[in-house]
């Protein structure tokens, strides 16, 4: 599909037809060092994962600018489809030299974290700025230093809820900063903004930093502050691999869990963070639908 024109990739990606790849001599292990893998998908195999795409501002679209080269046309696609989806075009796009990845962001019941660093560019914020303030109303950013190679976004070690912050905890220090409606405080360690706007702080260890990171997507809320005010109890899908983890510590903090299955790709504990995303008003609905890369259908 290399050759493709944009014009028809989206339908492609729109009717989801079923892609069945077959394992080489490697066996079909999924891993970052496998030369070959097995898997159904609907392609494009990248847009499998419409989180790095782009980001939910609150009511508005940031497309994003993936810093591989190889990915670029996956937002281009994406922003086509985004744009049939909600009768609209994204209200942001990232200019060169920028980059902005969507795992970058996560918000929560007022709440957004920023992080930048390899993927995200410290000047990006400069684009989200007067939409994050507007629609959350605090905003933390935070700036990593710690770069893995099986955590290169945010949320691959952050995971934002209600009321509830869960943070590797080796990256407790990092320098972070809070913005409220224009007014930034000065920089202090991550785990201090985040208890600042009274956040409780749950460390990871090493251990489960991916099972509480990538394998638990907090269903949004109806509106902001929803939760904190006496709405809708929050809630979390949580894939069926990380779930001994994840659900004893989410039922601790209120939060109801939903375990799914996930599919043959997305056996690494399950990598909710990666194949999940909102899209601010779809077509007249209420903000905060959520898509998948298996299916457009909203998750309520």
């Amino acid at each position: 599909m290399r050759d493709w024109s944009v014009p028809a990739l989206v339908p492609v990606v729109l009717r989801q037809p079923r892609l069945l790849l077959d394992p080489a001599a490697g066996g079909g292990v999924i891993g970052p060092d496998q030369p070959d893998e097995s898997y159904a998908l609907r392609p494009l195999a990248g847009l499998m994962f419409p989180r790095d795409h782009y980001v939910d501002l609150g009511g508005a679209i940031a497309i994003g600018r993936l810093r591989r080269r190889d990915r670029a046309r996956e937002t281009v696609v994406m922003a086509a489809v985004l744009r049939g989806l909600r009768g609209r075009s994204a209200e942001v796009r990232v200019p060169e030299p920028l980059f902005l990845a969507g795992g970058d962001l996560v918000t929560c019941d007022g709440v957004a974290v920023l992080g930048t660093g390899a993927r995200t560019s410290p000047a990006a914020w400069g684009l989200l700025r007067p939409h994050l303030l507007a629609a959350f109303g605090r905003v933390v950013r935070v700036r990593d230093e710690l770069l893995r190679p099986g955590e290169p976004h945010l949320d691959h070690w952050l995971g934002l809820g209600p009321g509830i912050a869960l943070v590797a905890a080796d990256r407790l220090h990092a320098p972070a900063v809070v913005e409220s409606y224009g007014a930034a405080s000065r920089e202090t360690t991550l785990v201090d903004a985040l208890r600042s706007i009274e956040l409780a702080v749950c460390p990871l260890a090493p251990e489960t930093v991916a099972a509480f990171a990538a394998g638990v997507f907090f269903l949004p809320g109806p509106r902001p502050g929803a939760w904190t005010a006496g709405g809708d109890e929050p809630a979390a899908l949580v894939s069926t691999a990380s779930a001994p983890w994840t659900e004893p510590v989410l039922s601790r903090f209120g939060v109801h869990t939903v375990a799914v299955p996930f599919d043959e790709h997305h056996k690494q504990l399950g990598s909710l963070h990666r194949a999940l995303n909102t899209v601010p008003g779809v077509l007249g609905d209420e903000p905060g639908r959520a898509i998948s890369g298996w299916r457009q259908d909203a998750v309520g």
